[in-house]
């Protein structure tokens, strides 16, 4: 759905290790739900530092005429690209940042400080999107993270568990193509065959089966040593298409939702005049 404009539009930049992703929500994070969530723009930053590497954003709503009401980022990115997006929104008319903000999770973890505010904020939209209920988040992407998110000690507040981090199916690709000089770096696609009949097919086959076999051990595990039954499995990321028809197949209670880390960061920040 496309939002126009009016009041309580906010700007919501995934600030990722490789990409940035931009959406607008229409509405109150109160309600649990937004009236409205537009996905805008996609873009490769390439660890740039540089504010004209934004610029398509600027575009989009000068284009619109549309003033966001908030501009709310999360990010994981090293700081010259976190600060290079920081000094692009410093300009006039626009409000100011809200980067970083706390996620509102319990979190039964050591070491808290560690945990990137990507997995927490897809924690917190996966805890609303299932109605307050344990799940599974998976987000899977450059890397891939497994992680569990219950009910907390407050009605309405989740708690983080904390899970499993391993590497996306480019990651892998490309560290077979590094590791080998015979080892040819392939593109890897969903559906690969487990029984390669050449090189590029083996290779794709220990890529693309050998990511689906960890996604599938790493929930199942997770979901055991967590003392769950049966929870439903939200799953994220551009890598998500190697995954949902094997969730599916193993007949795993499924959520799909794209925009998972922007949600949570949305629903963190909470309602801008209460």
């Amino acid at each position: 759905m496309q939002i126009l404009g009016g009041p309580n539009v906010d700007l919501l930049c995934d600030l990722g290790n490789s990409y940035l992703k931009v959406a607008l929500v229409k509405g109150l994070p109160s309600k649990g739900r937004p009236e409205a969530f537009e996905p805008l723009m996609e873009i490769e930053h390439g660890d740039s530092g540089r504010v004209e590497t934004w610029s398509r954003i600027f575009a989009a709503l000068d284009g619109r005429k549309l003033k966001p009401s908030r501009i709310l980022v999360a990010s994981v990115a090293g700081a010259e690209t976190r600060e290079g997006l920081l000094r692009a929104f410093d300009r006039p008319g626009l409000p100011p940042v809200i980067c970083n903000p706390d996620s509102g999770l319990e979190l039964r973890i050591r070491h808290p400080e560690t945990v990137g505010m990507d997995r927490l904020y897809a924690a917190l939209g996966a805890f609303w999107r299932v109605g307050c209920k344990p799940a599974i988040v998976v987000d899977a992407g450059t890397a891939m993270t497994v992680d569990v998110v219950v009910p907390g000690e407050q009605p309405g507040v989740g708690a983080f568990l904390g899970g499993a981090i391993a590497p996306g199916p480019t990651m892998l690709a490309e560290a077979l193509g590094a590791g080998g000089a015979q080892l040819n770096t392939i593109r890897p696609k969903p559906g690969a065959r487990a029984l390669g009949r050449e090189t590029a097919e083996a290779l794709e086959a220990g890529v693309v089966v050998g990511f689906q076999g960890a996604a599938l051990h790493l929930v199942r595990r997770v979901t055991e040593e967590a003392g769950l039954d049966s929870p439903p499995v939200v799953l994220m990321g551009g890598a998500s298409d190697f995954l949902g028809p094997l969730f599916k197949e193993q007949g795993l209670p499924l959520h799909y939702e794209p925009g998972l880390v922007q949600a949570g960061l949305w629903l963190a920040t909470g309602d801008p005049t209460a």
